[in-house]
């Protein structure tokens, strides 16, 4: 009865005739019908979203900005200024910046003020972690490398700790925008509030719409293979070169999406691997007299009599009937591929060393930067005896193991972002349980010689108690088989020390050692290996003026010269020094060294897109009556090739991807980022530039530009097989199609 009477009274006074207000103005009363006497709902939903639209728009511009900024600063870091900067990044800093606009605003007043500076803390961080990596590694960090995040922090947490010390100026930079949004959000009077309404999922849904016509929008700079297109959407472009196309986020963010989305890797892969032309005719476009003078041909020319020139290839392996055998789309295009191609032949230096023992040297951050006739007279004399690569290339700027994997398996590792999206790092993790007929140990086991493999740290780093038994060697380790007086760097003089003894009596021997001492930081306080031996490296060496890291970098190295100093010592001793070959080249460019310190080793600045890759690879053995110097163009991936052909392995030289550097084929040196030197050009993969080795002058641009195109395409054609071989075990396929005595023998495989 009393809700009747209730709804009944408000009936009625909703009834009554409306009283004017006299005191107020005619205008007044039309703009407000509210009962509270406020302005109507329609004009404070009206006036709330134009401050909310305020607010969203401040946001917006505030994480646009704090993009850019971060972007051009990184890139300072990269490259030391800004006039190499690609602004196709200002595209994309649109649709990534709206979201964070969006999320700032979502909650209520107090928390979107907390949300805004969390997720800006983030973005920092982001770009925070970015440059201490690079300060580190020489590079941008690829999602690829995650799976290697816990090792990383146990065994470089030290070198972490002294980059992020040497950077906190940077760090303070980086930081700048998280200040200014918390001053703005804060300080004197809270700012920017939340908001309601459509912002958020409109937002969000033009970020998508945004992103998607950024890279439509990237088509205006072309689509090849040099373009920011190319960078954005094609699974084998490299982060280092990715970042500086398109930005080190959107990179990050088109890694992601990879992750979770896949790529189209193997339909990229399948259009690589269709061009099979053969390098050894494309020199055919010049005419001889457009032979450049500084290259020195004689070495590998062949004669049309005395010993055997027929290819370098395993007639059992038919790669028609193979294709036909699988229903493997990859596998057969992989034979297809192979099927076209001719192989290198045989020459004069083949079975030049047959019957040596073989000592395979990986020097961790070994470069002819660390060689010095007045410091290191031993690596100074083997550098400049036995066979001498004039033009030697190391292809990778950093990450060890890649460097290990194309030194050990004579393929090209995956360098790019579609790099097995962080699951294991790198393709020798990767390659664990796959067949390598023509890795050293693998090879050796099948004449019965016992291969024996070296590394001065733990086995379970990268995984090499896996890898290294699967490519059949013997492996001891620091803590297996090896104790060492100091753990980072530990002792490469005291791992030889610690191992010759296991091989040295031997009829015959294979060896690989992976050296640990030369590793960066170069300096005395962080590093024990540059304290043991700083006070040996002048200020001066070789009349040229030292840096303090130059310095520190070959005291480093000054233990490579006394461990090669100690295993010739033994050599010689056992009277095994006219026989065996002795291989040492580096995993990568000694990336800890700074620009001032390079040019106080090299007496000049290294280009940063060639000459910083040049370096040495040191074949060493005394039996030769005299040095066999050679100039042509050649990298790591072709010294597996070489010393096959030196030993007189059969081999089928269609199934690697490098090159015998004393065969009558094209030699071309390719780096991790396809740019490529031959003997006639230097070309930019980056640019797509080329800088010519030779007058080129009569000589029709149509044909140089054949003649650039033609060489790229092959590379890529190799690097795409590369990356198919380990992806599919395509080695174990061929071999278990050939003769029983030739087949893969599974105990030599490391199990799960």
């Amino acid at each position: 009865m009393r809700k009747k009477n209730k709804t009944l009274i408000i009936r009625q006074e909703t009834d009554l005739p409306e009283q004017k207000d006299e005191t107020k103005p005619e205008s007044a009363e039309t703009e407000t019908a509210d009962p509270a006497g406020g302005v109507s709902a329609e004009k404070e939903n009206r006036f709330f979203q134009m401050k909310h639209l305020k607010s969203f728009l401040n946001y917006f511009l505030i994480y646009f900005a704090a993009i850019v900024y971060w972007e051009l600063l990184l890139r300072v870091v990269v490259s030391g200024s800004l006039q190499a900067a690609k602004w196709w990044f200002l595209i994309f800093a649109v649709p990534q910046a709206l979201p964070f606009a969006a999320l700032s605003g979502w909650w209520k007043d107090r928390l979107s003020r907390i949300v805004s500076a969390v997720l800006m803390l983030v973005l920092s961080a982001f770009f925070i972690f970015q440059l201490i990596y690079f300060r580190i590694s020489g590079s941008i960090f690829s999602l690829s490398m995650m799976g290697m995040g816990g090792d990383v922090m146990t065994n470089f947490g030290w070198a972490v700790l002294v980059t992020i010390r040497e950077s906190v100026g940077w760090m303070l930079l980086f930081a700048l925008p998280d200040l200014l949004l918390i001053a703005w959000i804060f300080l004197p009077k809270p700012q920017a509030p939340s908001y309601h309404g459509l912002f958020k999922p409109v937002a969000l849904l033009l970020a998508v719409v945004l992103w998607f016509l950024g890279g439509q929008a990237l088509r205006a700079g072309g689509t090849s293979d040099s373009s920011a297109y190319y960078a954005f959407t094609s699974a084998y472009a490299d982060t280092d070169t990715s970042a500086d196309k398109i930005g080190v986020f959107t990179t990050s963010l088109v890694e992601i999406k990879g992750m979770l989305l896949g790529t189209d890797a193997e339909t990229e892969m399948a259009n690589a691997m269709t061009n099979t032309a053969d390098l050894s005719t494309l020199d055919m476009a010049f005419n001889s007299e457009s032979e450049p003078e500084q290259v020195n041909h004689e070495i590998h020319t062949q004669e049309d009599s005395g010993p055997d020139y027929s290819p370098h290839i395993n007639e059992d392996i038919q790669f028609d009937r193979l294709a036909d055998f699988t229903d493997d789309s990859t596998v057969r295009d992989l034979c297809n591929y192979f099927g076209g191609l001719s192989g290198t032949n045989k020459n004069d230096y083949t079975g030049l060393l047959e019957g040596y023992n073989v000592i395979m040297i990986c020097g961790e951050s070994f470069s002819g930067m660390a060689i010095s006739e007045e410091l290191t007279p031993t690596l100074y004399r083997m550098s400049n005896e036995g066979i001498v690569l004039t033009h030697y290339y190391n292809s990778f700027k950093n990450t060890t193991t890649n460097g290990e994997f194309a030194f050990m398996t004579g393929l090209w590792p995956d360098v790019s972002r579609k790099a097995n999206m962080g699951v294991t790092v790198g393709s020798f993790g990767q390659s664990v349980h796959n067949y390598f007929p023509y890795a050293l140990g693998n090879l050796f086991s099948t004449m019965d010689v016992n291969s024996y493999g070296y590394h001065n740290y733990e086995g379970s780093y990268y995984g090499r108690r896996d890898t290294h038994a699967n490519l059949g060697y013997t492996m001891k380790f620091m803590g297996s088989g090896m104790e060492f007086s100091s753990t980072w760097p530990s002792s490469d003089l005291e791992m030889f020390e610690q191992s010759v003894d296991d091989y040295i009596n031997e009829d015959r021997f294979n060896v690989y050692y992976m050296t640990f001492s030369g590793h960066g930081p170069y300096t005395r306080s962080d590093n024990v290996i540059t304290r043991r031996h700083y006070e040996e490296v002048p200020s001066t060496v070789d009349g040229r003026e030292l840096t303090y890291t130059a310095r520190c970098y070959l005291a480093n190295n000054l233990e490579v010269e006394e461990s090669m100093n100690y295993l010739l010592q033994r050599l010689e001793e056992a009277g095994k020094l006219e026989n065996t070959l002795i291989v040492l080249t580096g995993d990568h460019y000694p990336y800890y060294l700074d620009d001032a310190s390079a040019r106080s080793l090299l007496g000049e600045t290294p280009d940063p897109d060639f000459e910083y890759y040049r370096s040495s690879c040191i074949m060493w053995c005394a039996g030769l009556d005299e040095p066999i110097v050679t100039d042509v163009p050649c990298c790591n991936v072709d010294i597996l090739p070489t010393v096959l052909n030196l030993l007189g392995v059969d081999y089928d030289s269609r199934l690697l991807p490098g090159t015998d550097i004393f065969s009558d084929s094209l030699h071309v040196a390719m780096l991790y980022n396809k740019n490529f030197i031959t003997d006639r050009v230097k070309y930019n993969a980056a640019t797509g530039e080329a800088t010519w080795l030779m007058d080129t002058d009569g000589i029709d641009p149509k044909t140089l530009q054949e003649y650039t195109d033609s060489i790229y395409g092959v590379l890529k054609a190799r690097y795409a097989a590369s990356l198919s071989i380990n992806d599919k075990d395509f080695y174990r396929y061929v071999w278990e199609s050939l003769p029983d005595k030739d087949k893969p023998d599974d105990s030599m495989y490391a199990t799960e």
